[in-house]
């Protein structure tokens, strides 16, 4: 490796999430990851891209599995750390040509591919099993302490900028992430679970301005002096909780000023409050949704490509579709942990509800293309597609792309039982409809497709048939 590339790596906030191994395995490991780079036909990192990042490491993962003792786990599992640690240190650098944000998602699914998902317990045995009640206690008491702090007279003491809201904002999403994906409780946490909340979930997906993430460590260090004060926790784990905090402090706020950092629901919160848009407001909320997918969806989002000039071209259209679940409800239904060689993941139920609420929007979109009853408007497509993507998930541990024929026979015995014929003919023509659109995008084949269909019908329906009747000559290829 080069000497100036390893020198500044090793002086990021990267480097420091792998304290627990020594630096001369990390050199050692990094060597061999750029040897097998270049081996692939790839002599500049600069070149290199996620194909071949994870082929790479879906490589060496499968030859891991080869021997499924712990010490090979654990080989494979320091050869990742440290790679991950390195490869988003080359993106935040622009040393290679993938966003943050991009790379993180891809590393989420890699992860949740190998069974190394942090919300896998029996995935990761380096990790304590996740309990509910833990959870519950570390949420209860938090909240508890930041009740406490704001009564007391210290709160008047607080920096600059610092607002309640603010406070309960941050200290809720560092107690739950570092719980979730570190197993790490308030009274435990490392510089590695702080630095990571800090830089990658509070930046991607909480809903701060970007002006006030500069107010996030002096309200969590406020917070946590008023509880090393009260004797709730040892003086030396809160001194060292707000040396991590400080460590992580400028990264997160560089991060933070990149909205190609931002998942996709923040992106759109954030651009509503730009505008001054009240959440509260479903008619104003509506039309900037309809903007939004005009410009042509999120990514206009990006980089300054949102062209407001638009607004003022759109109708008052009462049919514009947002997410019915802002609030992510769906992750407290009731669900299987594991199902066959699946788990349950909570990214994956994630990435899966915004598949869901995308296909609805994609159907209604193509409302000329798929037959949709008169009744539903675009809210009632999107709440149908997005529940019913949400509910065989937490019941089958299924995502669109392997939806089977048995999860949807159930789900329409279930949806006959609890529907009059004319509601059941109504929602199961949605479904059809939903069916043949992810068929003819290539999400799911032809031949599952014709199965499921068949499962929701009463009668045999020929899915060439019904493409024809909707006017689908052709087969359209996936985007």
């Amino acid at each position: 490796m080069n000497i100036n590339m390893w020198d500044k790596f090793t002086k990021s906030s990267y480097f420091s999430t792998l304290d627990s191994y020594d630096s001369n395995e990390v050199r050692f490991i990094l060597n061999n990851f750029l040897e097998v780079v270049e081996e692939d036909g790839c002599d500049d990192i600069s070149k290199i891209d996620d194909v071949l990042i994870f082929d790479i490491l879906m490589s060496i993962a499968e030859e891991s599995a080869k021997d499924p003792d712990f010490e090979s786990f654990m080989v494979f599992k320091s050869f990742y750390d440290v790679v991950k640690a390195f490869l988003e240190f080359a993106s935040s650098e622009k040393i290679i040509h993938i966003n943050n944000r991009d790379l993180k998602r891809s590393f989420v699914k890699f992860e949740s591919d190998v069974g190394l998902s942090n919300d896998s317990e029996k995935n990761d045995p380096t990790l304590p099993q996740w309990l509910e009640y833990v959870s519950n206690d570390i949420s209860q008491y938090t909240q508890q302490w930041v009740d406490d702090y704001i009564k007391s007279p210290e709160w008047k003491h607080r920096d600059k900028g610092v607002t309640e809201e603010l406070l309960r904002t941050v200290m809720s999403a560092l107690t739950d992430r570092a719980y979730d994906e570190y197993r790490k409780t308030p009274k435990s946490w490392t510089k590695k679970a702080i630095h990571g909340v800090l830089t990658g979930y509070l930046v991607s997906n909480v809903g701060i301005n970007t002006d006030d993430y500069q107010y996030v460590v002096p309200a969590l260090t406020g917070l946590l002096t008023y509880v090393g004060d009260q004797g709730l926790v040892n003086e030396t784990k809160i001194n060292n909780f707000k040396r991590y905090l400080a460590a992580s402090e400028s990264e997160m706020i560089d991060l933070a000023s990149d909205s190609n950092n931002f998942g996709p629901s923040k992106m759109v919160a954030n651009k509503m409050m730009e505008q001054g848009i009240d959440f509260d407001d479903e008619k104003s909320v509506q039309a900037f949704i309809d903007q939004v997918n005009a410009n042509g969806g999120i990514d206009s989002l990006r980089d300054g490509m949102f062209d407001d000039s638009l607004n003022s071209q759109l109708g008052s259209d009462d049919s514009i579709v947002y997410d019915p679940d802002p609030k992510r409800e769906y992750l407290e239904m009731e669900h299987l942990d594991s199902l066959g060689n699946r788990s349950w993941s909570r990214d994956i139920a994630i990435s899966n509800h915004e598949d869901g609420v995308q296909y609805g929007i994609n159907l209604w979109s193509d409302r000329n293309s798929y037959s949709i009853p008169l009744k539903f408007k675009k809210p009632d497509v999107i709440l149908f597609v997005s529940e019913v993507t949400d509910v065989l998930y937490a019941q089958q541990l299924e995502t669109p792309d392997n939806w089977s024929e048995a999860a949807w026979k159930e789900f329409g015995e279930w949806l006959r039982k609890t529907n009059n014929s004319r509601q059941y003919n109504d929602i199961s023509q949605l479904f059809t409809s939903l069916i043949l659109m992810l068929s003819d995008e290539d999400v799911l084949s032809n031949r599952i497709a014709k199965k499921i269909i068949f499962s929701l019908q009463t009668k045999v329906v020929s899915l060439d048939n019904v493409k024809m009747v909707k006017g689908k000559l052709k087969k359209k290829k996936r985007k």
